[in-house]
């Protein structure tokens, strides 16, 4: 596992256009990769949607966690992400801006 910091946790529950219930949550997280060359500096933002209850594993958010991914091809061979496991580090405070 490797950590990142969890930003922002957005459950979500709604009725798609075909009448199935979608039920997850959007996870806004910082990567582990640090940019720093000519172009770009810093940590950026990414997120991912994890259907179904896994909004009470992220039990302070921002702060810092294990998150171990992994990949699954999906109907054309394509790699998906998916978050396999969390753990719980530690919590952060962000300033107030």
């Amino acid at each position: 596992m490797t950590k990142h910091l969890v930003t922002g946790v957005k459950p979500y529950d709604f009725v798609d256009e075909n009448g199935q219930r979608l039920q997850g949550v959007k996870l806004y997280y910082l990567g582990n990769h640090l940019e720093n060359d000519a172009r770009a500096k810093g940590y950026f933002p990414l997120n991912l949607s994890l259907l179904g209850d896994h909004a009470h594993k992220f039990v302070s958010v921002p702060g810092v966690y294990d998150l171990e991914f992994t990949m699954t091809p999906d109907k054309y061979g394509k790699p998906q992400i998916k978050l396999h496991d969390v753990s719980f580090i530690d919590s952060v405070e962000l300033p107030a801006i």
